[in-house]
């Protein structure tokens, strides 16, 4: 996370598989760091769904905001 806010990263997307663990982990770690924490919704997952969707319902309510990988995109071409 240093080498990040060392060059100034305000918001990080985050995907990978278990968002019980990594995704989560690294979510709850972005925030603590006071970068914002994105998460496309469909470039992430877990080996349950309904672990996946409790956690996915989580992260959205207290760590960071869970998008389509389209937002993300249009999000990215709109910062220029």
């Amino acid at each position: 996370m240093n080498l990040l806010r060392k060059q100034n990263c305000d918001t990080l997307i985050i995907c990978g598989f278990s968002t019980s663990g990594a995704v989560r982990a690294v979510a709850t770690e972005t925030l603590q760091y006071g970068i914002k924490p994105i998460v496309p919704l469909d470039a992430v997952g877990d080996r349950d769904e309904f672990i996946h969707r409790s956690n996915i319902e989580d992260i959205s309510r207290k760590l960071g905001d869970v998008v389509s990988t389209q937002e993300v995109v249009r999000f990215l071409y709109g910062r220029k």
